[in-house]
């Protein structure tokens, strides 16, 4: 298992054991702090073994819970202010942490276990249970180490990531006998039984019926500069991968301003294509370079690189992210230009950096059109679809989606994807109702705004974290942050959009008024990650279809519909249009990281 998981844990290791229990701790040196921890932690009169991964964004509030003499605190490891509140608090202790951590807690005499994790974070907490036996580590990988969990295949789960749909699976992984901890749950385990507990829902965050929206703005812009200062503790120099949109933008001024004077300028680090991507894009921008360069020239303190990722193929990425997954990724066709980014904040020192993924259903969710008056919406969209999106908002859910399937809408999405027909029916995920249609509509703005964000079942933070440790980095992102989102999921959701102008967005952009500039902060359209997708897969044809040849002789064909793969190749090879595109998305980088895998899985 330390074999498997060591490149969490470059500056060195630890292990505790007793009797039929044992305790690990990877150490990553990556805050003033974290040098000083002193992990795996045995407490005989506490009857209590602990160990974590934590960086922790409230340690002030915590020592003064604490009582930690106010000398002692700026001495003192994030995880050993992890266990004394667990000390403390018990199994109530993961309600009052905040930042990115994990922890396992054993009581020898009980016998009982814990695991826990945090709320939204950038964290990776895998486990196998038997009656006999608890295993967890922070890689999946770990925990296929001969004589414990085997790897058997979760055909559903291979479907939904073939469908890219349902988003979020919760404790499911590619593995049937491997779990995942999701956000926000903790794991109690004990001789007579295993129990999983949710312990924050984004649900009980009660939306205020009323707010001045130019109060709002000013309050988010607050709650986000925590959210950055916070994430910003780190004994080296911090990057950032930046985009040329809303979220990442305002993180990148905000940490900017926030970095100690004489502190090494941000790192910014922004995806630009080699070639033009305008035929492939259709509506957006697909070279964000020159909107992401006008944020760092107004910022005055952000070093700016491109990368152009010219030295891994699409390819060669997928086969180098299942190294580091251990499974199928939705974003295969971006691995290429995001493992070139992160390299390359290593190679400057970096380890720490900054994103802003979480921001489409927090701080910059665009607004629901429904959430509006009667009026506003006639104003907004005019009178044809204005009434016609009052008459659908009126329309039960149920009527929808029997209008779906009789338009055969239902039975046809399925078409974007690399899955095989025969292997759809064969699990009757459709019929079965286990997979609701993408076009499902949620009950209200809020629960929309929960389903991008995953609260409680998303695996984003997993996968952020396993691809940061692979580079020797701490990806943070502020967009995440508990307080921010709870204080933007609690406004109305109508004061999104402002009814004088229909400019979805609005809190945040007001917020950044006079920090970003003006075609960032106002633009309506969004970029195009990839966008340059199609010529990089050309230039590298024999890299393709060698490995079209390779997954159409292993176990992978019974899954993929490889005929339907080699049309989009061919389409891919032939045009210059947002169809070869999608389809190079979707259907052939998506399906050869799925084929490949299965590969490997069951040569």
């Amino acid at each position: 298992m330390l074999a498997a998981s060591k490149h969490w844990g470059p500056d060195g290791f630890s292990i505790w054991s007793q009797g039929p229990a044992a305790l690990g701790h990877l150490l990553r040196v990556d805050t003033p702090q974290a040098a000083l921890e002193r992990l795996p932690a045995f407490d005989a009169r506490a009857d209590l073994a602990f160990t974590a991964a934590a960086r922790l964004d409230n340690r002030e509030e915590l020592a003064r819970q604490l009582e930690v003499p106010a000398g002692e605190v700026e001495k003192l490891a994030d995880g050993e202010l992890l266990r004394r509140a667990y000390l403390r608090w018990g199994e109530r202790c993961p309600e009052r942490v905040l930042g990115d951590w994990s922890f396992a807690a054993w009581h020898p005499r009980e016998r009982r276990a814990m695991l826990a994790r945090d709320q939204l974070g950038n964290t990776a907490l895998y486990y196998f249970e038997t009656p006999r036996l608890l295993a967890f580590a922070t890689s999946q990988q770990a925990l296929l180490t001969p004589g414990l969990a085997e790897a058997g295949l979760d055909e559903t789960y291979l479907a939904a990531k073939l469908l890219a749909w349902p988003p979020h699976l919760g404790a499911r992984t590619i593995y049937r006998a491997i779990k995942r901890l999701p956000p926000a749950h903790r794991l109690t385990v004990t001789e007579s039984r295993a129990s999983s507990h949710c312990y924050w829902r984004l649900e009980d965050v009660p939306v205020a019926r009323t707010c001045d929206p130019r109060d709002a703005a000013q309050e988010l812009r607050e709650h986000l500069q925590r959210a950055v200062r916070s994430r910003l503790r780190s004994n080296a120099r911090v990057a950032i991968s930046l985009s040329g949109g809303l979220d990442s933008g305002s993180v990148a001024v905000t940490a900017a301003s926030a970095l100690d004077a004489g502190s090494d300028p941000l790192l910014a680090l922004t995806s630009v294509p080699e070639s033009d991507p305008s035929p492939f894009v259709e509506g957006k921008f697909g070279d964000e370079w020159s909107r992401a360069q006008a944020v760092c020239a107004m910022s005055g303190r952000i070093a700016h690189e491109p990368i152009r990722a010219g030295g891994i193929s699409p390819v060669e990425a997928i086969r180098r992210a299942l190294d580091i997954h251990w499974e199928p990724m939705h974003s295969a066709a971006s691995y290429h230009w995001m493992i070139a980014l992160q390299q390359r904040a290593r190679q400057a020192g970096c380890r720490v950096l900054l994103t802003g993924h979480m921001g489409n259903g927090g701080i910059s969710w665009r607004g629901h059109k429904s959430s509006q008056t009667a009026l506003g919406l006639l104003r907004l969209l005019g009178p044809g679809a204005g009434a016609w999106l009052l008459v659908k908002q009126a329309i039960p859910e149920v009527c929808l989606a029997t209008w779906r399937r009789l338009r055969g809408m239902d039975s046809a999405w399925y078409r974007f994807s690399a899955i095989h027909p025969q292997f759809l029916n064969r699990l009757r995920l459709l019929d079965g109702g286990l997979f609701d249609s993408p076009g499902t509509r949620c009950d209200s703005p809020q629960a929309e705004r929960r389903r991008i964000l995953g609260a409680g079942c998303s695996a984003v933070g997993a996968f952020n974290a396993q691809l940061g440790a692979a580079h020797g980095l701490s990806v943070r992102d502020p967009t995440a942050d508990v307080r921010l989102l709870s204080f933007a999921l609690g406004l109305p959701d109508r004061v999104f959009i402002d009814p004088a102008t229909g400019l979805d967005r609005w809190p945040i952009r007001e917020a950044m008024k006079g920090r970003l500039p003006d075609e960032v902060r106002l633009e309506r359209s969004t970029g195009r990650q990839s966008g340059d997708l199609v010529p990089r897969l050309r230039t590298y044809a024999h890299e393709v279809e060698a490995a079209l040849e390779e997954v159409s002789c292993g176990p992978a064909a019974e899954y993929l519909d490889l005929a339907h793969m080699r049309d989009v190749w061919r389409i891919v090879l032939c045009e210059d249009t947002p169809r070869a595109f999608l389809g190079a998305v979707s259907v052939l980088t998506r399906g050869l990281m799925a084929g490949l895998f299965v590969n490997r899985l069951r040569p």
